[in-house]
């Protein structure tokens, strides 16, 4: 794994792995402490929070950097506000290792 992740790196600027959900097989766990940072994606209505939490810390066991959530199936609603939605996580640990 980690010849390929030499490989891609010096072929592109940014490589995203797409792993399967953490509560089915680890490999998101295992990879993203290899990793120079991890995107968690939660689907909006499906992903409890406590499964998103659970998430979160399995990562920060593994000494993976959370640099964020996307969530999905997040619909517009008609009325004030924004054309579109957007969400963004931070941690402060996270927040102070992005300054350096």
């Amino acid at each position: 794994m980690d010849t390929v992740r030499d490989y891609l790196a010096q072929k592109a600027d940014i490589v995203i792995y797409d792993t399967p959900p953490m509560a089915v097989v680890t490999d998101a766990i295992i990879l993203g402490s290899r990793m120079d940072g991890t995107l968690m994606v939660v689907r909006l209505g499906v992903t409890s929070k406590e499964a998103g939490k659970r998430a979160k810390e399995l990562l920060k066991t593994s000494r993976s950097r959370v640099l964020g959530v996307v969530v999905n199936d997040a619909t517009h609603r008609a009325g004030y506000g924004s054309y579109y939605y957007y969400y963004y996580y931070s941690d402060s640990e996270n927040e102070n290792d992005s300054a350096s």
